[in-house]
């Protein structure tokens, strides 16, 4: 209760509010057809996943939903056969499968923000194009950390580790350039008074006002900012990122990678890519699921369909399609108890995850909290 009337605290705004206000679903397109599926305790499951809609699997712990995603969708599109399950038809309609997994794999965590949105190839072109690197023959790739202004006493990492016996390595800031990652005279090329060292001690909010002027800089970080991380340093590792910042991370990086479904060349529509993510919003804050829920509708209306395994009914209750399954765990789940819109899920009196989205629903909206 004292936390509900907190001044400036978002998670107390989050305890005193109710649910968000409701969308109208997508239509359901054509997708995915899986027929028997059996893996672990799936019962035979026949279940259809409509393409071109953000989409839930839902059900209590052991119902068999991260099964069906992982053990049978996605290996079945991965193997390009069945697998898992008697048929999976309507990989066709997608042009590229996406996981979790692969998601990850994409943000190695010698990665920035910077980096791996494209932003420092321009912001390393903006200090060559100055009067002082040209005078002295510097390129775009002498202001890499790992190029020759890159310090010699961490390779440009910033930091150095030492390994121990019997205890977990120790890493420190490299005394040398004292974590700058550079040292010399690369930090006497200035733009706008700043060193190469100084604009990656930006945060991403920052340098895209800072540098609103050039897209190539300002575009990739100002999608950073939308999806809630204008607070990471432009060259703060990944390593150094929670795990509900590395996965906003990557599906902010992926809106910039991906173009819209239907907008490719020639004169059949591109296809869409599919995302199947098992449990995005774990560990997330209320405020963080909203901007995880902002980049995921993004997606869709870009043409994607976005498959998720899930229980935070904030995620639920937007999506356009929800597959419920149960009703129960292990041996009493892996069959299909409802699917359809949030309203379908609401009205099955044998779902568990309908009458927790109904008593959640029901519950009168307040404002949101404040921005960040």
């Amino acid at each position: 209760a004292a936390l509900r009337g907190a001044t400036g605290s978002r998670t107390g705004a989050a305890l005193g509010r109710g649910a968000p206000p409701p969308r109208a679903p997508r239509p359901p397109g054509p997708g995915l057809r899986v027929r028997g599926a059996s893996a672990h305790n799936l019962a035979d499951l026949d279940v259809d996943v409509p393409g071109g809609v953000l989409g839930v699997v839902t059900g209590v712990s052991g119902s068999g939903k991260s099964t069906l995603l992982r053990d049978v969708i996605a290996a079945s599109l991965a193997a390009g056969r069945p697998v898992g399950c008697r048929s999976l038809d309507g990989a066709e309609r997608f042009g590229a499968v996406r996981t979790a997994r692969a998601l990850a794999a994409a943000l190695p965590e010698t990665a920035t923000p910077a980096s791996l949105g494209g932003a420092f190839d321009a912001i390393r072109a903006c200090f060559a194009r100055t009067p002082e690197a040209r005078a002295r023959g510097l390129k775009p790739g002498d202001f890499s950390w790992n190029g020759r202004g890159g310090c010699s006493g961490c390779g440009g990492r910033g930091t150095v580790t030492t390994a121990l016996d019997f205890l977990p390595d120790v890493t420190v800031p490299c005394e040398r350039c004292r974590g700058r990652r550079y040292e010399g005279s690369i930090l006497e090329v200035l733009v706008d008074d700043l060193s190469v060292a100084d604009v990656l001690e930006l945060t991403c909010a920052e340098a895209a006002v800072r540098f609103a002027a050039q897209p190539r800089i300002a575009a990739p970080l100002q999608g950073l900012v939308r999806a809630g991380l204008g607070y990471l340093r432009l060259g703060q590792s990944a390593a150094t990122l929670s795990g509900g910042e590395r996965s906003r991370l990557a599906l902010a990086l992926e809106l910039g990678a991906r173009p819209p479904a239907g907008h490719g060349p020639g004169a059949d529509p591109a296809p869409g890519t599919l995302y199947l993510l098992d449990e995005p919003t774990a560990g997330l804050h209320t405020d963080d699921v909203a901007a995880l829920l902002a980049l995921l509708q993004q997606l869709v209306d870009a043409g994607h369909t976005v498959l998720c395994v899930d229980h935070h009914l904030d995620l639920v209750a937007a999506a356009d399609w929800v597959i419920d399954l149960g009703p129960e765990g292990g041996p009493g789940g892996g069959r299909l108890v409802c699917a359809g819109p949030p309203a379908a899920v609401t009205g099955c009196a044998a779902s568990h995850t309908g009458r927790a989205l109904g008593a959640w629903l029901g519950r009168a909206t307040a404002p949101s909290a404040a921005p960040r």
